[in-house]
């Protein structure tokens, strides 16, 4: 038998399985030889071990070329995707930065390789949005120091206390640069309730007339109440534990990547209640909840938010009420909100559409693989 022959016997398939059955040893895993030596090698004849070898040296250095062929196209995407978004995110103004979308939606496929790069996207998509750069401003809308003085009043008739905000302060805590027709806010200055913790009961496996929110029914930044529990306890009617449509849902508990994550609860009244491990707000009318929503998921506020809990160096660090009453949030004028709004859920939908096609590509590519494998050893 040729010493080659016997190096890809010993990186196929059967002998690494085999081998991982027989290793033994918690922090240095070892083979025996007498279990090396018990694994049966097949032997085909001298002269196909030899062209066996030649055509598995064939074939990998076809891959080796391959695999180098697509890392420097891997490179130049990689360059070519950055300097477009770098057009994005500098872009002064909606028709510079519609002319730096187009570039990137016309060259959808060719800067993305991978359905995961587009989260990135979605992200700078939020990231603009919130600062003011993917709408063009109306003066008819009015500012938001206007919409600030009205949320004040309209609180000020529930009875809801009102706390002057500090701008500059605010500003300092985002470290983002607003347009000087916006305003800058607190979570707590939009609020009507909130934020406060939830209950978590616990749960039973049988149908009842009351649900319970799990902490997945959040973590995308999307509600999803599929992630949800019976729990089989009286839930007072006035309680604030229930969830009305248009609730804000805020994890005040989780990994340091999900801490703070943030969800619009969209569902039945009365039907579904909030764990401990999450906070509601319920914001003023005078506010788009799905805009406060962009600004809770923006890198601003995931930064703010990260930098403020408790207890990172462990597995689930915590952020409480005064910290995320404190969120800073950019204040537009409501209809520009809207405007903000509309125009992010159409980016995002071609964003979605993106990210299904290179799914769609990918799970052809790896088809045409499993297909040549197949082809290769039957």
């Amino acid at each position: 038998m040729t010493s080659e022959f016997l190096r890809y016997v010993m990186k196929s398939p059967d002998f690494i399985t085999y081998a991982s059955s027989k290793t033994y040893g918690m922090n240095l895993p070892r083979l025996a030889t007498r279990d090396a030596e018990a694994w049966s090698v097949p032997v085909p004849p001298l002269v196909e071990q030899q062209r066996i070898v030649a055509k598995v040296d064939e074939l990998m250095r076809l891959i080796d070329d391959l695999e180098a062929k697509q890392a420097r196209k891997r490179e130049v995407q990689a360059r070519l995707r950055t300097s477009a978004l770098d057009a994005l995110t500098k872009a002064e103004g909606p028709e510079e930065l519609a002319t730096a979308w187009k570039r990137v939606e016309d060259n959808f496929e060719v800067l993305f390789e991978r359905a995961e790069g587009v989260a990135g996207l979605r992200t700078l998509i939020r990231d603009l949005a919130v600062c003011g750069r993917i709408v063009r401003r109306r003066v008819e809308d009015g500012t938001g120091e206007d919409l600030r003085v009205a949320i004040r009043d309209d609180l000020a008739t529930m009875g809801v206390g009102w706390e002057p905000p500090d701008d500059a302060a605010i500003a300092a805590d985002s470290g983002s640069v607003l347009p000087r027709w916006w305003a800058w806010a607190r979570l707590r200055n939009l609020a009507t309730f909130g934020p406060r913790n939830g209950y978590s009961p616990k749960s039973v496996d049988y149908p009842t007339q009351v649900k319970s929110l799990t902490l997945t029914a959040t973590t995308s930044g999307r509600f999803l109440a599929e992630h949800s529990k019976y729990i089989d306890e009286r839930i007072d009617a006035d309680s604030h534990l229930w969830l009305e449509d248009g609730d804000v849902l805020i994890q005040r508990s989780n990994s340091i990547e999900y801490v703070g994550a943030a969800a619009v609860f969209r569902g039945p009244s009365r039907t579904f209640i909030y764990p401990d491990l999450m906070m509601k707000v319920r914001v003023a009318s005078k506010v788009d909840v799905r805009f406060v929503h962009l600004c809770l998921c923006s890198t601003a506020t995931r930064t703010y938010l990260r930098a403020r809990a408790t207890g990172t160096a462990g597995s689930m660090p915590k952020i409480n009420q005064a910290v995320v009453a404190g969120t800073p949030i950019p204040l537009p004028a409501l209809e520009e909100q809207k405007r903000i709004v509309a125009k992010v859920e159409a980016l995002m939908k071609l964003c979605d559409d993106l990210e299904a096609k290179l799914k769609a590509k990918e799970a052809t590519a790896k088809r045409l693989v499993e297909a040549v494998v197949a082809e290769m050893v039957a």
